[in-house]
């Protein structure tokens, strides 16, 4: 599942992290500012937070952060050197690449979260729609049968007047009031 995000959000998100966090590896920084210059390979960048060894995945981390400064992910092999994720990147500017930042305080930044691909956290939020849909839901059930029953007794109420049946009716009377 991948969601939409448009190449300004992902450029000012790349600044403020550029301008708040001290990176490990000082290419990496560069890697970056190539990143957010050009709008044809941004387009084509999605931030992850699941390490994806398998496709074109860049990993970078703040000093902050216990995680190896700087990696790149291609096809199976690991390489260390910015340079060699720069070359292949702008070389190849529609191929996707995934993008997992570490920095402090990541779980907790909004920006950060609504860039990320991640399925948990895309199925937590549709779990808690689902919840909150399902609440409502039954909320309006409920009333619909609480005022359905209502409904019937009153018609029994009437139902019991027109047979001027007064044990009935008083009975009625009283699981209406009961009901109430």
């Amino acid at each position: 599942m991948s969601k939409w995000v448009s190449a300004h959000e992902k450029k000012a998100f790349l600044m403020w992290f550029i301008e708040n966090h001290r990176l490990k590896k000082a290419d990496a920084r560069r890697l970056l500012e190539v990143l957010i210059k050009n709008f044809h390979i941004l387009d084509h960048v999605h931030f992850t937070d699941e390490l994806k060894t398998n496709r074109k995945t860049v990993v970078i981390s703040s000093i902050n952060s216990d995680e190896m400064g700087f990696k790149y992910y291609q096809s199976g092999r690991v390489y260390e050197e910015v340079a060699v994720a720069y070359n292949d990147i702008t070389t190849n500017p529609t191929e996707p690449v995934y993008l997992l930042l570490h920095f402090y305080g990541k779980l907790n930044n909004q920006r950060y979260l609504h860039l990320i691909e991640n399925k948990m956290i895309d199925n937590i939020r549709r779990y808690e729609y689902y919840e909150k849909v399902t609440k409502e839901a039954e909320r309006v059930i409920g009333q619909s049968l609480h005022e359905n029953k209502k409904e019937i007794l009153l018609r029994q109420i009437d139902k019991a007047l027109d047979e001027k049946d007064e044990e009935l009716f008083q009975q009625l009377v009283k699981q209406l009031q009961n009901y109430n």
